[in-house]
């Protein structure tokens, strides 16, 4: 578990107040389409709390020594690192960016509640894993969600 490190990590917000840290346990983790499946529901986003979720899987990492802050992105409903890999580069968005990697993320609770259950909101690349809809569906999501 990261718990332990994001604790010392994010000690100032969660002193603040401003974190929630919430570890889902091991068996969201056999595989990814399980836990790429459980963040499609809202059953999984209305258990959340605060505002934004920050999606922190066992394999991400951060820099301590980073001059950005997550609190540098808060304006936005989802932000994910860049990943590698053809599947990442079929946005449909006309900068080609993708939304990136669903692993470590930070996400807008009350808009991953709306997608989930909002049956225009389900993009022309479900069946992949839910950061790569995101990312190949942004423009289709931008209009109809």
């Amino acid at each position: 578990s990261n718990g332990p490190k994001l604790r010392a990590l994010f000690s100032d917000l969660l002193a603040a107040g401003q974190l929630t840290l919430t570890d889902i346990k091991e068996d969201y983790m056999e595989d990814w389409q399980r836990l790429s499946s459980m963040m499609l529901i809202d059953v999984f986003w209305r258990a959340t709390i605060g505002r934004k979720v920050l999606i922190f899987q066992p394999d991400s990492i951060t820099c301590a020594a980073a001059t950005m802050r997550i609190g540098d992105f808060v304006e936005y409903d989802y932000v994910g690192p860049p990943m590698a890999g053809p599947y990442w580069q079929t946005s449909d968005h006309n900068s080609q960016w993708g939304v990136g990697c669903g692993g470590f993320s930070l996400r807008d609770r009350a808009k991953a509640i709306l997608m989930s259950n909002t049956p225009r909101c389900v993009t022309p690349a479900a069946g992949k894993l839910e950061d790569q809809q995101l990312g190949a569906g942004w423009k289709h999501i931008e209009k109809r969600c």
